[in-house]
């Protein structure tokens, strides 16, 4: 292996991704020539210091609560639109259906007023909750706009 070669190699010794046997020539290389291991040091400096710099900042608990509220909040609301549509749809055209055709209210129609009702019931427990949350999470309550 040549200098040239060895300089190029030098990043994946860094990352442990040069097989085995041609780590242990560029070990011996680092050993021989003092330029080389002068770069090789330099590189691992570097990456080092990027690491320490570019590592995201850290997140406290307050803030993960509040990801994980915006999780669950997204999930009931999407439950919610989930019965509120087809039951909705469903509804229209029953009513209109049943209108036309009969005096009577089926059952089908019956479940799906029940599925519009737990779709509104879902959206409006969500919209409820995020409210509840925010009023307690709100760090800028006190500030004047």
């Amino acid at each position: 292996m040549n200098k040239g070669d060895a300089r190029e190699r030098l990043s994946a010794l860094i990352d442990g991704t040069l097989p085995a046997t041609e780590a242990a020539q560029l070990s011996r290389l680092l050993d021989e020539d003092a330029e080389l291991r002068a770069e090789f040091e330099m590189i691992k400096a570097l990456r080092s210091q990027m690491r320490e710099e570019l590592s995201p900042p850290e997140v406290s608990e307050e803030e993960w609560d509040q990801i994980a509220l915006c999780v669950v909040s997204k999930h009931s609301q999407r439950l919610g639109w989930t019965l509120l549509t087809p039951g909705a749809a469903s509804l229209v055209v029953g009513m209109f259906a049943a209108f036309l055709l009969s005096a009577e209210v089926p059952l089908w129609e019956r479940v799906a007023v029940g599925a519009t009702v737990a779709g509104l019931a879902f959206l409006l427990m969500s919209a409820i909750a995020d409210r509840v949350r925010a009023m307690r999470c709100e760090r800028y309550d006190k500030v004047d706009r």
